[in-house]
């Protein structure tokens, strides 16, 4: 199934703003909304575009927290790139890593071994 996302104006007006409002929409259950998100990080985490957040680390961390608590493969698969292109540290991912369903293993061990 293919799927269209798209971010706008207010979704990089989140990233920007810290990562309390980038949590309160990734933890929320409008997946639409959670992928648009995770489309305007993109943008900020790649180096190729010269952005910078001050909070990134805190970002990353969050993101493996949620990679084990997500329902949706979709929002799943997008935090494992996300992950996987811009993260070195995955010490969250390490912490928890017996949280994980099977699923997830061969993709964050994927991860953290490399």
């Amino acid at each position: 199934m293919t799927r269209t996302v798209y971010y706008e104006a207010r979704h990089k007006a989140i990233a920007e703003g810290g990562v309390e409002g980038i949590a309160t929409v990734l933890r929320g259950d409008d997946e639409v909304e959670k992928a648009s998100l995770l489309f305007c990080l993109d943008y900020y985490l790649d180096p190729y575009y010269g952005c910078t957040l001050a909070h990134e680390s805190e970002i990353f961390a969050l993101l493996q927290e949620l990679l084990l608590t997500e329902r949706s493969q979709a929002i799943r698969d997008d935090i494992l790139q996300l992950l996987g292109d811009y993260c070195g540290d995955f010490s969250v991912l390490r912490s928890r890593i017996c949280k994980a369903s099977g699923e997830l293993l061969p993709g964050i061990k994927r991860l953290i071994e490399r």
